[in-house]
């Protein structure tokens, strides 16, 4: 029988899961301060270290050297109330085998636990010249309990210290910059971090901001320019809005990409940057491929990593962490003291469509903290809400989340439960419905008894 290490210092969360742990087959020891489960790991390594971010004597990273200094290398998964890029860096790139939000559900468990027991021991991978905890304004990128938003953070720091495009896509506002700068920080990439508006690159200019010049190379070239690709050698170059590029300029990109190298305008000298690159769009680049209006192979190119980041509105409970992090920024900018905000502001802000996503909400927020006049922002300060301006109806209008979860509700229950058929109707495989049903919490109610079979027939 497997066993599980369980380390905690919150003793209800613990002697709930070690419960839920045993009930599954498995040995659970516990430990409720990171030293009494680094004692335990070193006596006798467990098969799973499950382990609280936050704990009453430190953090929970020292039990990941641990665990990866033993043999067969036992996975750690970090739980958390909320995660934000920082703790989701650091636990992925120093070994960790996930990140889950905490109350673990039982879908979330199942999963976890069967993931594990599929693939054995899992290819755990380890940074060994340190990690720099991250700070600034990559703190402000707080994740709560919404999937997408957490596996997209999970992705990057995977990803963060190779040298593979990246393709940031999501609507305005969601934070695309702040995502590619974390990435950056992670990378521990020694160079800048250098910034590139596509949309705004004059088109006859192109291989000058690419590139660069020497002095001479055109009127007005009074000296030599590097361009920026130049200027992120050793660090990232990050495109923005790569969907609004001009042809030329996508011309030129692939070009250099391909290659590696590239002439100053007017120069002889080949140079050969070492710049990563990170793209970021709000477009949908597979329209436009279609469309004859961003090439395909430059497509392909730049999303050897593409990371979707939702909207706001489909993870609100990230709402209250923003607000949080939003106000401490302001507090420290703007020399204000605004603590906090009532109930009905924040269940107005939780309830807004969010057009404009998590920059709208810091710029919503920003004004309230200086129209008000006391310690905690109430519904009369937040006047920049456009609330008044949405459609009729509008906050009754589900997200494409919830119609997914819904409408693979709907068809279970109207095949009973018979996942075969419920596969043909919904055109999908039944792996990718056993993973479905796991996210969304889908469960019959005859499955949730023990013993419990199942009799949905083939497919």
């Amino acid at each position: 029988m497997d066993r599980v290490l369980l380390v905690a210092g919150d003793e209800g969360f613990r002697r709930d899961m070690a419960g839920r742990l045993a009930r599954r087959g498995f040995l659970v020891s516990q430990a409720g301060t990171a030293s009494e489960g680094l004692r335990m790991v070193h006596k006798r390594p467990p098969k799973l270290v499950l382990t609280e971010a936050v704990l009453p004597d430190g953090d929970g990273f020292p039990l990941l050297e641990a665990a990866q200094g033993q043999k067969g290398y036992p996975p750690v998964v970090v739980v958390s109330e909320a995660f934000s890029t920082e703790l989701v860096f650091s636990a992925i790139s120093r070994g960790a085998y996930d990140c889950l939000p905490k109350p673990v559900d039982d879908p979330v468990l199942d999963d976890l636990l069967g993931r594990l027991q599929g693939e054995g021991r899992p290819s755990l991978r380890c940074r060994t010249d340190g990690d720099t905890p991250l700070a600034g304004a990559q703190d402000e990128m707080v994740v709560g309990r919404y999937g997408a938003m957490l596996q997209a953070l999970k992705t990057a720091g995977a990803v963060a210290d190779t040298d593979a495009t990246v393709l940031l896509r999501g609507e305005s506002g969601t934070g695309k910059e702040l995502f590619a700068r974390a990435i950056h920080q992670a990378s521990m990439r020694p160079g800048a971090f250098v910034a590139v508006n596509c949309a705004a690159v004059v088109e006859t200019l192109t291989e000058s901001e690419l590139f660069g010049h020497e002095r001479g190379a055109f009127t007005g070239a009074a000296g030599r320019r590097p361009g920026c690709f130049e200027q992120a050698d050793g660090g990232t170059l990050f495109l923005d809005e790569i969907g609004d590029a001009p042809p030329t300029f996508q011309a030129k990109l692939l070009r250099v990409l391909d290659r590696g190298g590239f002439y100053r305008v007017g120069g002889q000298e080949l140079i050969h940057p070492d710049a990563r690159v990170v793209a970021a769009t709000n477009c949908d680049l597979d329209d436009l491929v279609v469309s004859g209006r961003f090439r395909g192979d430059l497509f392909y190119r730049l999303c050897e990593i593409a990371i979707h980041l939702p909207p706001l509105r489909e993870r609100r409970s990230d709402i209250p962490h923003l607000v949080r992090r939003t106000l401490v920024g302001i507090n420290q900018r703007l020399h204000r003291k605004v603590w906090g905000v009532s109930e009905d502001a924040l269940e107005r802000l939780m309830s807004y469509h969010w057009p404009g996503n998590v920059r709208e909400l810091q710029n919503v927020v920003t004004r309230a903290a200086m129209l008000c006049r006391g310690e905690t922002i109430l519904p009369v300060h937040l006047c920049g809400l456009r609330s008044e301006a949405e459609p009729e109806g509008l906050k009754q209008v589900p997200t494409l989340v919830e119609m997914e979860r819904d409408h693979i509700a709907r068809v279970l229950h109207i095949t009973g439960w018979n996942r075969g058929r419920a596969c043909q109707l919904l055109g999908i495989t039944r792996p990718t419905l056993r993973r479905k049903m796991r996210y969304y919490g889908l469960v019959n109610g005859r499955e949730e008894r023990p013993g419990a079979t199942d009799h949905s027939g083939g497919g």
